[in-house]
């Protein structure tokens, strides 16, 4: 369902049994991916998706996104989730998802930023003026903080990973997908780790694309108040940074 020239979107969904983790409860790559569903069905509703850009080279690519976990879900549960057209400043769309449980509850949020990309040139593309005029009318939208850029500590990692890309880890644009780095992200941290903690908040940043057979190298430190800071390499070229937030779980 459209609303406010079409800025917002509203989508249903329900935990699904392939959502929950070993815990019993949706993972938060679940979560992530209702979202992220919802996104794709709203673009794909006013014509602005991958396929629909396809003609002109163009395409959707995600710069960062800060998620916010407040609670957990479980199997069964039905959730509304609204996402919003939420502005433009420069080169930088951004996008706001919202989950909300029957009672109405926010139960997990997300602010994106995006460019628009070239997908021959593979680089950031100018706004057409049809699409930059339709994204400035979401600027007068109430919306989440905007993604704010942040820096990892000066330290070691004290995990490492290792991952190689294969055919299935690719989106749309051909390159590693958004889901697929947050999952490798996440599962680099020790079993025993997810097995106390809940994931509260995530946030992450994409520098540069990963493509098909690319070797990446997962670094995890652990910092302050239930935190750990993500390296993604690919060579001596960092990918991706990220900071997790958890607590301890209860019960």
């Amino acid at each position: 369902m459209l609303s406010h020239d079409n800025l917002i979107y509203t989508d249903h969904q329900d935990i699904r049994p392939y959502d929950l983790d070993a815990s019993n409860v949706a993972s938060p790559q679940a979560i992530i991916q209702i979202m992220h569903t919802a996104a794709f069905r709203h673009i794909h509703e006013i014509k602005l998706s991958a396929a629909d850009l396809a003609p002109l080279g163009l395409g959707w690519v995600m710069l960062q996104q800060g998620v916010g976990f407040n609670r957990t879900i479980r199997f069964g549960e039905k959730l509304k989730v609204e996402t919003r057209v939420a502005g433009r400043s420069r080169a930088f769309t951004y996008g706001d998802f919202f989950v909300f449980d029957t009672n109405d509850q926010l139960v997990a949020q997300t602010a994106s930023s995006w460019v628009l990309f070239d997908t021959v040139g593979r680089r950031i593309s100018p706004y057409p003026e049809n699409i930059s005029g339709f994204i400035d009318k979401g600027n007068a939208l109430p919306h989440l903080p905007r993604p704010e850029r942040f820096r990892l500590p000066e330290k070691p990692a004290e995990i490492t990973d290792f991952k190689t890309v294969r055919y299935y880890d690719l989106d749309t644009n051909g390159h590693l997908s958004n889901f697929q780095f947050t999952k490798w992200m996440l599962d680099s941290l020790p079993g025993q780790w997810h097995e106390q903690n809940r994931l509260t908040a995530l946030n992450v940043r994409y520098n540069r694309e990963c493509r098909l057979n690319d070797n990446i190298t997962f670094q995890a430190m652990e910092m302050e108040d239930d935190a750990w800071g993500h390296r993604v390499l690919h060579g001596e070229d960092i990918v991706a940074t990220g900071i997790s937030r958890w607590q301890k779980k209860t019960g």
